[in-house]
């Protein structure tokens, strides 16, 4: 949501309100990286985004890509339970720590081995 004074709007509402007819594409979570194993939006996800674009005056709407790939891994693992705070953070921990991440506080910057990592050296696994 984008805030305006004190009324808010949907980012669909703003694109809306410059031009109702721009194409708007919606595109599915396409994992890679650490996330490969990941499954990605749902259908029922992609088509609430296209009706909440919809809904805001958009003309052209509409969604992309593969949904609800096959999940291979969804266990948060102990270690990163107390570290992070939501639960969608604790999972992309788990899936860094899994890769090999000695930090996995996913900052890479700040990481000693930031550009000598063997995980960003990604050589996919999966063809989506």
């Amino acid at each position: 949501m984008i805030f305006r004074g004190l009324a808010e709007i949907h980012v669909t509402e703003f694109i809306a309100n410059i031009d109702p007819t721009l194409p708007v594409c919606f595109l599915a979570f396409r994992p890679n990286f650490l996330l490969e194993n990941h499954p990605g939006a749902t259908m029922d996800l992609m088509e609430r985004c296209v009706g909440v674009a919809n809904d805001s005056g958009l003309v052209n709407a509409y969604c992309s890509g593969n949904t609800s790939l096959k999940e291979k891994v969804s266990r948060v693992e102990p270690e990163v339970k107390e570290k992070y705070r939501s639960e969608g953070a604790r999972l992309a921990g788990s899936y860094a720590l899994r890769e090999g991440c000695g930090t996995h506080s996913r900052g890479c910057r700040a990481c000693v081995t930031n550009q000598a990592c063997d995980i960003k050296k990604y050589i996919p696994e999966i063809v989506t």
